[in-house]
């Protein structure tokens, strides 16, 4: 996860960018020994760290990891070359300054973390159904996705698919078959895993840098999860034993066709709140 392969700049923007950073701040020094060499080291060290796979062909996904870093090289640029008005100097700080605009246009997001949205609360109405969690023995809980996740956040108890499964490992046939049971109480023609962005390879897809590569790939899972699917509907109640699940947890008010009663399976009704209900195996 998170590692590709090629021999191609990541982003040749920043590529460019920095060798111009780089290439400015080395030709400078030549000539008057100005920067310091410090400073001309960690710009070089940026542009190396920036396209290190060059060389050895293996990509860590994504240059944002070297964020921090790249950002500090660029200031450091621009303030060293402060008042230089040497055309090398002016070429590597526009170069940086381009760079960090660039930076703060791509995290404007940052100004509205603070604002609330009614977003921020689509999940509110499962807070009354944590005291059941807490008081129940752990269990394998079965859910949506979606909700999985919130149970997997703020309880103790198991589930068998959320998105971050793809960073488990797992079997590719044992990853299709937790997504199909999710999607078991779902009537087959409600299902839509093609609109799932993490079905079964997730980041897989990161060393992929063809269109048609990844085309294949995705109708590979696909058809993966379309004969699973079908093979659990034959007779769901062999795959929920096999995955040990004890509990449905219907989120009622955000997934209304995910019907647990209309399942061919025995349950009962064991708890109820405002929006979701917890149904037992028999």
């Amino acid at each position: 996860s998170g590692v590709g392969y090629s021999h191609m700049p990541e982003s040749w923007p920043w590529t460019i960018l920095f060798f111009v950073m780089a290439a400015g701040l080395l030709v400078l020094w030549r000539r008057n020994s100005r920067p310091s060499v410090y400073i001309v080291c960690t710009v070089v060290a940026a542009f190396v760290l920036l396209n290190q796979h060059l060389v050895h062909g293996v990509l860590f996904l994504f240059a944002s990891h070297y964020l921090f870093f790249l950002v500090f090289a660029a200031v450091l640029t621009l303030v060293s070359l402060w008042g230089d008005k040497s055309k090398w100097s002016i070429a590597a700080s526009l170069a940086a300054a381009v760079f960090l605009l660039g930076i703060a246009y791509d995290n404007r997001s940052v100004f509205f973390q603070w604002r609330i949205d009614a977003e921020d609360f689509s999940e509110q109405h499962l807070a009354s159904a944590l005291p059941v969690f807490d008081i129940l023995e752990w269990s394998v809980i079965l859910a949506d996705p979606l909700t999985s996740s919130f149970i997997a956040s703020h309880t103790k108890h198991d589930v068998l698919f959320t998105n971050y499964i793809q960073h488990e490992l797992r079997s590719h046939q044992e990853i299709a078959e937790r997504y199909c049971l999710s999607q078991l109480p779902f009537v087959p023609d409600q299902r839509h895993p093609e609109g799932e962005p993490v079905l079964i390879y997730g980041a897989a897809y990161d060393t992929l840098f063809t269109d048609a590569e990844k085309t294949r790939l995705r109708e590979q899972e696909l058809a993966l999860v379309d004969r699973t699917c079908a093979t659990m509907d034959l007779d769901p109640r062999a795959l929920l034993g096999e995955y040990r699940v004890q509990y449905f947890f219907w989120d009622e008010e955000r997934q209304p066709e995910w019907k647990v009663p209309m399942l061919n399976v025995p349950v009962r009704e064991v708890a109820r709140g405002e929006g979701w209900s917890l149904w037992k195996i028999r």
